[in-house]
Order: C-alpha cells, then sequence, then structure tokens
C-alpha cells in the first residue's frame, strides 16, 4: 500500500514539480495539495493522508517529525517521507540554519500543545484520539514530536518541561 502525501506549499511550479518527482516512487501517491494553510486544513481533512509536507514559511500549522532544508537531494526528501511514515523523527544538523533564516523558533505546534495538555489532563492516547478525533497513530506521532522537540526520555519529563516552561498548565 502506497504512502499518501499532501503537498502544501505556495509555489505553484515547485508544488507540481515535486509532486511528478514524488508520484515516480511505487510506494509514493499524492493524494492531495494546497496552495495555502487555509487550503491546507482542509485538503488534509478530506484526503487523511499519512504524510503531509508543508513549506517552513508555515511552521506550527502541523506536528513536523522531519525537517528537509531546500539543498537536500531527491533521495533524502524521499527518505524523509518513508522516515516519518514508519514514526521516525529526523533533524539534519543544520536545520537550525534553516529555522534561523526564516525567523522562527522551532517550538510545540498548537496541535502538539493541545496533546500535552490532555497528557496533563491524565489522558491516555487512546483517550486523546477519540478527544481530538484523530487516529491513534497521529497521537503517537504528536507525542514523538512533543519528545523529540523538548528533548524529553518520555512523557512525564516531557509534562515536566512543559509546565516549568509555561506551555502547559496543570487543572485543579
Amino acid at each position: 500500500m502506497a504512502i499518501r502525501l499532501v503537498y502544501v506549499g505556495n509555489h505553484r511550479l515547485i508544488r507540481e514539480g515535486l509532486i511528478r518527482f514524488i508520484e515516480t516512487q511505487p510506494d509514493l501517491s499524492v493524494v492531495g495539495e494546497a496552495g495555502s494553510p487555509q487550503d491546507a486544513v482542509e485538503c488534509v481533512r478530506c484526503c487523511q493522508p499519512d504524510v503531509t509536507l508543508v513549506d517552513l514559511q508555515w511552521w506550527g500549522m502541523a506536528g513536523v517529525m522531519v525537517c528537509v532544508v531546500s539543498t537536500a537531494s531527491g533521495g533524502e526528501l524521499l527518505q524523509a517521507f518513508r522516515a516519518v511514515h514508519q514514526g521516525r523523527l529526523a533533524w539534519p544538523c543544520d536545520v537550525d540554519e534553516a529555522f534561523g533564516a526564516h525567523g522562527v523558533q522551532p517550538t510545540l505546534t498548537p496541535r502538539q500543545v493541545e496533546v500535552l495538555q490532555l497528557i496533563a489532563a491524565g489522558l491516555r492516547n487512546a483517550d486523546i484520539s477519540t478527544r481530538l478525533q484523530i487516529s491513534h497513530q497521529t497521537v503517537k506521532l504528536h507525542v514523538r514530536a512533543i519528545l523529540a522537540r523538548l528533548n524529553a526520555r518520555d512523557r512525564t519529563q516531557a509534562l515536566s518541561i512543559g509546565i516549568r516552561d509555561g506551555i502547559v498548565y496543570l487543572e485543579p
């Protein structure tokens, strides 16, 4: 079964070229594309992709598992798709440079904050999945991304960091 992808980027020519390149791979299938963050939300909701490729300028609109800089080769991009689909994280050594060039500080996305807040409320992954109406696998990907972003060993340490840094609050 092919890995289902959605590509979100505002440069149509680049989007079309990447889509053509991606579709040369037998294990990858582009099921949707969007030219704006607003269109992306609807596209992802309708297409239910396994992986979404989002331009760095829209950082924070989705959980990020992998950052691929624009100097990456086509092979590196394909490896990144496959890594994300397998639930792995990958951050190239020059990722901080890529973020800095866009004035972006890598922090938790709003959805990741929401997941961490639900963890703080004592919910299990299955409960979070039901509450947010997302798949159990998507919850697991968010948790892995939270752990990576906060450099935490486990959910407890991520929660401690989140509370310390004012990302989440314990409900009375």
